[in-house]
């Protein structure tokens, strides 16, 4: 429980990838949001863009990200040695680089090696201008070796991406070759499915939760710094807001606490100036109480046994094609407000309601009239809303009683 408190606190429960690709010379930005639930992963939604600022219109404010750089600006090579220090791997892949300005990531599979490289400027300038629009950046891949984390829950030959196709064997990556894929292909991911267009970005979504995809690379520090920053802002804004649930529930434990021993402290009768105050606070709840219980004085007068009697007749007297929607028994004058007298319309009913039976209404008018209680009956309104219908409001003058 503390543990899913914790990463709740952390991260939420919504956890976005967006891949940076390009697509014949273009650049185009895919991105895809899993919501989880009860354990359980589902895609929320899924969207691409030709820029960062038309993207963060669909994420929501200071929500973190992975995001996999997979465009011209990303190189990737392979190699099939028995090394596996990773700058031997580099320098081999791309001889005089010049290791202090590239960023590397590199995944091995026995022998078998794929080396990413991209400039750190890249990297850092699209790490502020996702910052310039809210959104936390926590995690980075290269190129399309984030798929290694997924080969063990596709079973196919070949994963298509949005700009490679990756040959594999025994769930292993053999070849990453870039082309041109016309179709979408269709995959299953442990449930959760996608095309092949955004199986990178839900490669980076998932790694924002399960944390499996663990190559060598040089950018640790980089990222180490980027989910520092995003889980202290983000304590402490989850902080506040604890923290004020918090204090509230203090000040209501003691509120309670306080009415609790109020009779035992006015007994101690201590001659201070927060008894004072207290006293002071006292008298202004008393005099509210007062006002609210002549307000309900002034209600209870309006009561009357004759009331039931005078409903119920009513409701007697109407036929079937009188559809009563409001009885109101002594109606109020105006609006009841603070400190002022509550007034009603003595010896007065106002009735509201349809009628299907336009020429029968006078009738049951009549009918009414005729009982020894009533003294008039006054039409407020009769408009038709159909052919066979209208609307009505009365209102009924009682005679005064001894």
């Amino acid at each position: 429980m503390i543990r899913k408190l914790e990463t709740y606190l952390k991260y939420g429960n919504i956890f976005c990838g967006i891949e940076h690709s390009s697509q014949n010379g273009q650049n185009i930005i895919y991105a895809t949001i899993l919501k989880k639930h009860k354990s359980e992963l589902q895609i929320k939604s899924q969207f691409n863009a030709t820029s960062i600022e038309k993207l963060s219109t669909k994420v929501s404010n200071h929500q973190h990200a992975s995001i996999i750089i997979n465009n011209e600006n990303v190189l990737t090579k392979r190699l099939n040695n028995n090394k596996h220090e990773p700058l031997n791997l580099v320098y081999e892949a791309f001889p005089n680089i010049n290791i202090d300005e590239f960023y590397y990531e590199i995944v091995s599979q026995d022998s078998n090696h794929f080396i990413s490289i991209c400039r750190k400027q890249h990297v850092a300038g699209l790490i502020s201008e996702y910052a310039n629009f809210n959104i936390n950046i926590t995690r980075i891949s290269l190129g399309n070796l984030a798929i290694e984390s997924l080969s063990n829950f596709i079973n196919a030959d070949y994963i298509y991406t949005s700009n490679s196709k990756i040959s594999c064997y025994n769930q292993t990556i053999v070849t990453i070759e870039k082309t041109k894929n016309d179709s979408e292909e269709f995959y299953d991911i442990n449930g959760i499915q996608s095309n092949s267009n955004y199986i990178l970005s839900i490669s980076g979504a998932l790694n924002s939760v399960l944390n499996h995809f663990k190559p060598q690379h040089n950018l640790q520090p980089l990222i180490q710094s980027l989910h520092k920053n995003y889980v202290e802002s983000r304590f402490f804004k989850e902080f506040l807001k604890f923290s004020g649930v918090f204090i509230l529930s203090i000040l209501l434990i003691n509120f309670f606490v306080f009415n609790h021993y109020f009779e035992r402290v006015n007994l101690l009768k201590e001659e201070t100036q927060i008894h004072q105050t207290t006293k002071q606070n006292i008298q202004a709840l008393q005099e509210d109480v007062g006002r609210l219980q002549k307000k309900a004085d002034d209600m209870l007068k309006i009561s009357s046994s004759r009331s039931s009697f005078y409903i119920n007749k009513i409701v007697q007297k109407s036929p079937d094609f009188i559809l009563l929607t409001e009885l109101n028994y002594h109606p109020l004058e105006k609006r009841i407000k603070a400190s002022q007298p509550i007034e009603i319309n003595e010896n007065t009913i106002l009735i509201s309601g349809e009628s299907s039976n336009n020429e029968s209404f006078p009738l049951w008018i009549n009918e009414l009239e005729k009982l020894e209680w009533i003294q008039k009956i006054e039409i407020l309104n009769f408009s038709n809303v159909s052919s066979s219908q209208s609307e009505f409001s009365l209102k009924i003058y009682l005679k005064h009683e001894n």
